[in-house]
């Protein structure tokens, strides 16, 4: 859908008739543009422990951004994990955080954060256990 047009010092591309020339351009990459990592420091849950009931995940830390996410890893999470952004993220502050989660089975539940879904993980994961469905 393109002619090549040389010239003796530049190649230009030029649109067919009736084609439209598009010229994409990534952003610019600032310095420091690498979401931080953020930390666990505590996680409460507050509902009943039980399969199909929702639970509040109340959590502190460092470095939460308006992009955290909540990765939920357990029974009915595919293996990169359930994950709680957006508007299910609420409450929001740099060190603290509050989501809401449905157990789909019995088990341990463990969570990690991070700021967008390209930003590094929490090394904390906190946990807690469902007993009864």
């Amino acid at each position: 859908a393109m002619t090549i047009d040389e010239d003796e010092n530049e190649q230009l591309l030029r649109p067919r008739e009736g084609y439209v020339l598009v010229e994409l351009h990534a952003p610019p990459s600032a310095p420091g543009s690498t979401p931080p990592v953020p930390t666990l420091d505590s996680l409460n849950v507050a509902g009943r422990l039980v399969t199909n009931s929702t639970l509040t995940f109340s959590i502190t830390g460092t470095n939460f951004t308006e992009f955290l996410q909540f990765v939920v890893r357990g029974q009915g999470c595919p293996s990169t994990g359930c994950i709680l952004s957006g508007g299910s993220v609420r409450n929001l502050t740099a060190t603290s955080a509050v989501s809401s989660f449905v157990p789909r089975g019995t088990g341990t539940y463990r969570i990690n954060v991070r700021n967008t879904a390209l930003g590094q993980q929490s090394a904390e994961q906190l946990g807690f256990t469902v007993f009864i469905r």
